[in-house]
């Protein structure tokens, strides 16, 4: 299967929504494409990779979106799987397009203290963001992967490290990160302020 790449500097993981604004005619095309339910992958912007690409990205579908006054065109994507991106290709436009291959990520994790932590500064980080939350109408709170994956999303992290978590063997990795993160809050309440400061 072959589809449109979109090289942004950031790490969407399975179940994630983002907000992007299209502007370049290239991307605009690509989202026109989009729109009959192919979807496109979002992919991480490497500078120094090849075509600039991460070579795992997460395939997209467009959920909503909204032209501006000014004629900017603005989406919301929702992730529905991680992708191997290969062979890629730069049409005459800059627009990038490449074979993708379905790929696994975490397995179901079993709800244990520090993801009933994690769980519980989610719920206060939508509590606090409520634009944020509104991307959320059913959040998953219960279910640990998805807690993990949206604080990974948050954290203001090397795009690198972020990477490293679409892994499907590093999700033991990961909650042990963010529940180290957990353990070091203090009045300031780091997470929080991480999370506003990324968001």
């Amino acid at each position: 299967m072959q589809l449109g790449v979109f090289p942004l500097p950031l790490v969407l993981f399975p179940k994630g929504i983002t907000q992007l604004k299209i502007f370049e005619p290239r991307y605009v095309r690509l989202v026109k494409q989009a729109a009959s339910g192919q979807g496109f992958v979002l992919s991480t912007y490497l500078p120094d990779a090849g075509f600039s690409t991460s070579s795992i990205g997460a395939w997209v579908d467009i959920i909503d979106f909204e032209k501006t006054a000014d004629g900017l065109l603005i989406i919301d994507i929702y992730a529905r799987e991680l992708v191997e991106i290969s062979n890629v290709k730069v049409e005459s436009d800059g627009l990038r397009v490449a074979d993708v291959t379905p790929v696994k990520h975490w397995p179901d994790a079993i709800p244990c203290a520090n993801a009933r932590r994690l769980s519980a500064a989610l719920k206060e980080i939508h509590s606090s963001m409520p634009e944020y939350a509104k991307m959320y109408p059913q959040p998953e709170f219960d279910n640990p992967s998805w807690v993990c994956a949206r604080f990974i999303e948050l954290l203001p992290l090397p795009v690198e490290k972020k990477l490293e978590f679409l892994s499907p063997s590093s999700y033991n990795e990961c909650i042990e990160f963010l529940a180290t993160i957990i353990s070091g809050e203090n009045k300031s309440d780091p997470i929080i302020e991480h999370s506003r400061r990324y968001s």
